[in-house]
């Protein structure tokens, strides 16, 4: 073989050569790739689950405030009831204590109207 046919050939052996080393960095980058979209994608479920059960949580908690409020809200009816109520007695306390002063007036002028004994 002649010098320029060997160089030639060496050329196309040397480009061979980096063409397989860059086909293997390509290769180990795929290789990284498909890993990370591999993690992403289990990371996505991982969120996604996580996502779920904060929704769930959530929702339970709204129930609870639900609940909480018709409780809060029967509360409240029953405190108007018994203030209600209060208003009530405190009207009868006032009129027993206007009777009771109307009755200890009356006794007091009927002591001032009694003859000595």
């Amino acid at each position: 073989m002649d010098r320029a046919a060997s160089d030639r050939l060496e050329r196309i052996e040397n480009t061979v050569l980096r063409m397989e080393n860059n086909i293997n960095q390509l290769t180990d980058t795929v290789t990284q790739l498909v890993g990370m979209v591999g993690k992403l994608i289990s990371d996505h479920h991982e969120f996604n689950n996580r996502l779920g059960n904060l929704e769930t949580r959530f929702d339970r908690l709204e129930a609870k405030v639900d609940h909480l409020k018709e409780r809060f809200d029967r509360l409240e009816a029953k405190v108007d009831h018994l203030e209600e109520r209060f208003d009530r007695l405190e009207t009868k306390v006032d009129n027993l204590e206007i009777k009771l002063d109307s009755f200890q007036k009356g006794c007091r002028l009927y002591r001032r109207s009694d003859p000595p004994t």
